[in-house]
């Protein structure tokens, strides 16, 4: 005798794939939504105003980066020039 059906088994476990990531992502979602001010003000941090513009603030360690050296003189040596 046979006790299960397999369409029923393989449609259960394709709703059950879609169903469990879905509802774990919606958990997710509030908290998410409450950091959304922390995020913006972590933008408007690393982008000030200087000299009326917005400027992306970075620190670069070219000791430890020594191809990053040439981009970054190079840069301010355009800077100088203008």
């Amino acid at each position: 005798m046979k006790t299960s059906n397999a369409d029923l088994t393989t449609l259960l476990s394709t709703v059950l794939d879609l169903l469990v990531p879905i509802t774990a992502s919606l958990g997710t979602l509030a908290p998410s939504y409450e950091r959304v001010p922390d995020v913006i003000d972590g933008i408007s941090d690393a982008f000030p105003l200087v000299d009326g513009s917005p400027q992306l603030q970075l620190d670069v360690i070219v000791r430890t980066m020594p191809n990053m050296a040439g981009p970054v003189a190079a840069y301010v040596a355009e800077g100088q020039r203008r």
